[in-house]
Parts: C-alpha cells; structure tokens; sequence
C-alpha cells in the first residue's frame, strides 16, 4: 500500500508532541490507547517500525532492550490501522450537521469562524 505520509502528518501529526522525534513504547501505547507490552509486541512483529538498541552492555551480554519509535513510523502504523480517509471523517462531520437544529449550526459557525481565526493569526505569526 502506497501510504501518502504528508497526508498523514495531517490528519494524525497533531496528536503528537510538537519538535518530539523519538517516542518509547509507553508513549505510543497511550497515544493509541494500548499497552506498552502491545506496542513492544507490534515492533517485534515489524508491524511497527523503529530502533532497538542494548543499553549499556557489550554484544551477547545485553540485559534491557530499549525501543525507539520515530514519529514517522507511528504516523504510519496509524495510516495502516485506520478503517477510514480523511474524506470518510468529513463526510460523516457533515451528516451529524445535517441533524442539527438552526440555533445549534449558527453557534457551531461562530466556533468555526473563531477557530479560522485563531488558526490565520498563529499562521500570520509563523
């Protein structure tokens, strides 16, 4: 599968740390809601990509296994296990509107234009 990873910046950058490059198992198992065990299980399976190394001992003597994941590698593990496109969550944004009441989309608009805002002005001071 060819896996667009701008896209995915996208769509899934914002969930982690802003400048942050390498993660640990604990800390991708909160971001996808699993285990440290579960994520250090995925990477043995190369289901996740990312660095291992031996910490402080010589070849064949080695006692702790220390995992490194880079952000690039959890944004791809997120774009391979997600069930949908980023058109799918736009779509069913705009079918949850459609069952509002005018009162409720006319506050929700006001949200959205200070948002917009809020976005222009960070990006102006970018």
């Amino acid at each position: 599968m060819m896996v667009n990873l701008t896209t995915g910046m996208d769509q899934f950058g914002f969930l982690l740390t802003e400048g942050k490059e390498w993660y640990s198992p604990k800390e991708v198992g909160a971001l996808v809601g699993r285990s440290d065990q579960y994520i250090r299980n995925l990477f043995e399976n190369q289901k996740i990509l990312g660095h291992l190394s031996n910490g402080r001992a010589d070849k064949g003597c080695e006692k702790r296994r220390t995992y490194q994941i880079h952000r690039d590698c959890v944004i791809l593990y997120l774009l391979e296990t997600a069930n949908y496109e980023p058109v799918d969550f736009m779509d069913r944004l705009v079918e949850l509107l459609g069952h509002r009441s005018e009162e409720q989309l006319e506050h929700i608009l006001e949200l959205l234009e200070e948002t917009i805002q809020a976005k222009n002005g960070l990006l102006a001071w970018s």
